[in-house]
């Protein structure tokens, strides 16, 4: 795919299109309220989606021997982390003066290339190419030596200035459904604490009057889909993951079925519950657990209840610290115990309907968002050389 420009798209390593720098030797305590602005490794992934850098947020104070000063038009990629696709990630810096921590790898481009154009480039046809050349075992590592031998294709400054904004006008749509979904997000959890905890005529039920646990589990291998019940959702673990990392063995996992709640007992505090509203049939690991819900109440209801920050509250107090600061251990009696004032039947139906239609509109807007994904991932794979 291309605009309409003739000129042949010429071929080079980065090393004879770009300088090479490291970022300083910054960590999360050195960050503070005033200083100079700042951009750390785990920023990348967190703060700045995009493959454009426009603003900065964090500052820092470090007083350092030989500081260096990333530019605008610096590109900023990790020298290390968990898997190599993930460190393969690219951003144009579109601010001036950025102090990087020492785990970042720096691309200062020379004049005939945009550097959005390369960041969207990077992030799209050479990300595997990237992948690739990491080096190391449960720690991989990026080296400039690395980044160097990478190959890539470009035109003319004036066709990579039209690619670069066609993409950057994409990011903003997309940064900006973001941001309408979680506005309705926020707006809808206010509504639900009016619809879910403040009733004056209700009745204080245990949750081992509202949940009934099983325990059946899986008697053939891939007797139905791998799924993972995470903090984000329920999702098909091969789609979540974009690979199996389940055992190869799924014999004895537990079956859940549609309308089933399923909670993680090690992570219920950080939000890992979840209602399968999806999936006819599935399977999970062992370690989860596993509810229907009683025949007295809207499951609709309930699922969103139990969801609540309120009930994430309450389900915080009954766990203990685990053997890691990401895990705790839920004690079980406690939780049963945990009691909620439950209207009646055909109150909950009522309230149900309105959730449902909440739902529904928050699905439009994430499949609008999935769309706009979906073509940004065409255009990448596609627009490059």
């Amino acid at each position: 795919m291309r605009f309409n420009y003739e000129q042949e798209w010429n071929s080079e390593i980065l090393n004879n299109l770009c300088q090479f720098y490291k970022g300083n030797g910054l960590s999360k305590n050195d960050l503070s309220d005033s200083g100079y602005s700042c951009i750390l490794y785990g920023q990348l992934y967190t703060t700045y989606l995009n493959e454009v850098i426009t603003s900065t947020v964090s500052k820092t104070n470090a007083k350092l021997d030989n500081p260096f000063y990333a530019k605008r038009n610096d590109l900023i990629i990790p020298s290390s982390g968990e898997d190599p696709i993930d460190i393969a990630v690219a951003r144009s810096l579109q601010v001036d003066n950025v102090l990087l921590g020492g785990d970042l790898n720096v691309l200062r481009p020379k004049s005939i290339l945009n550097s959005s154009f390369l960041s969207y480039q990077l992030n799209g046809k050479r990300k595997v190419d990237i992948a690739k050349i990491a080096q190391g075992k449960s720690i991989v590592h990026l080296h400039n030596c690395d980044l160097k031998r990478i190959k890539i294709n470009y035109p003319c400054i004036e066709e990579q200035n039209k690619i670069a904004n066609l993409l950057f006008q994409l990011d903003k749509l997309i940064e900006t459904q973001i941001k309408i979904i979680n506005k309705c997000k926020s707006l809808i959890n206010q509504i639900y604490d009016c619809l879910l905890w403040n009733f004056k005529d209700t009745k204080k039920i245990k949750l081992s009057d509202i949940l009934i646990e099983k325990n059946e589990k899986s008697k053939i291998n891939d007797q139905y889909p791998i799924l993972s019940s995470t903090v984000k959702g329920l999702f098909l673990q091969s789609e979540y993951f974009d690979r199996e990392i389940a055992s190869s063995n799924n014999i004895g996992y537990k079956i859940t079925n549609k309308r089933d709640i399923i909670i993680s007992p090690q992570n219920l505090w950080m939000g890992n519950i979840t209602y399968n509203d999806k999936y006819d049939n599935g399977l999970v690991s062992p370690s989860y657990k596993i509810y229907t819900i009683n025949d007295k109440h809207n499951p609709t209801y309930i699922s969103t209840l139990l969801k609540s920050y309120r009930a994430l509250y309450m389900f915080k107090t009954v766990s203990e610290q685990g053997a890691s600061v990401v895990r705790r251990n839920l004690n079980l009696d406690s939780f049963y115990e945990i009691s909620f004032n439950i209207p009646s039947k055909k109150e909950q139906d009522k309230i149900s309907k309105l959730i449902n239609s909440f739902n529904i509109k928050i699905s439009l807007e994430e499949k609008y968002l999935q769309d706009l994904q979906f073509q940004k991932k065409f255009l990448l794979d596609n627009m490059f050389i």
